[in-house]
Formats: structure tokens, sequence, C-alpha cells
């Protein structure tokens, strides 16, 4: 099993973008969960920073693990009566792979990374940026 950790990405200006972790998974079913407490959110309330996490677990049957992933991220404003920062939309997401338990695991590595390869594809950072599908 993975361990815990923080979670560097780029954002759109190829920029690290750091998701801090906040608690691992305590077993199936329960979310591992990240936050973006840097990265000019620091002074925005926890409620409002941008939040992912991941859940395993057995399938119904037992014959395969279900990894979902799933967060959002956020624009957020600052009133400048008040100086409160306020929630302007949420960005939601999420990815789910099922993965059988009886393929090896050089398939599962295989399945998993093309997966989740395709995800972060240039062509399909272009589709969410967008919202259009390729035509």
């Amino acid at each position: 099993m993975p361990s815990m950790a923080n979670i560097v990405v780029k954002d759109a200006s190829n920029v690290d973008f750091t998701l801090s972790a906040l608690s691992a998974s305590a077993g199936d079913k329960v979310p591992a969960r990240w936050r973006a407490d840097a990265n000019g959110f620091e002074a925005v309330p926890a409620g409002l920073r941008p939040q992912f996490e991941v859940v395993s677990q057995d399938n119904g049957p037992k014959t395969a693990r279900r990894v979902t992933v799933k967060g959002f991220h956020t624009a957020v404003y600052t009133n400048a009566s008040t100086g409160l920062v306020g929630l302007t939309a949420k960005v939601p997401f999420s990815f789910e792979i099922v993965l059988p338990t009886n393929i090896g695991s050089a398939d599962v590595a295989q399945a998993s990374t093309i997966a989740a390869n395709f995800v972060a594809s240039t062509l399909m950072k272009s589709v969410y940026s967008t919202g259009y599908a390729p035509t």
C-alpha cells in the first residue's frame, strides 16, 4: 500500500501546486484527504480551499478493487468592503477505476497507468479547460 504524503502537481502556468496531506485512509471505504493549503490559498478559509480525496474498497462480489478519486477546485474572491473571502464557484471532478483481482500485477499496472495518463494527457486537459469533447 502507498504511504500518505503531500502531492505536488503543476498548475496551468506550469508552477508547482502543493496538495497537503490532511488524513490518511484508515482502511477500506475511509478516504485519504488532501487540501490546497499553500499556493495563494493560505488566507482562504479551509472549507473554501481545493480539496481532494481517494477511497478504495472491494467491489460487491470481491472480484475487483474499486478506487474512486474525487474533489473540487475553487474560485474565490475577497470582498473589498469587508475583507472576507467568498466562494465564486466550485469545480468538482471524479475519476474511478475498477481493477479486477484475477489479473496479474503487470496488467493492473499497465491498465492503471494508461488510464491515469489518458486523464492527464494534453488533449484531455484541453477538453477540461474548454468544456468540449474533441470534434
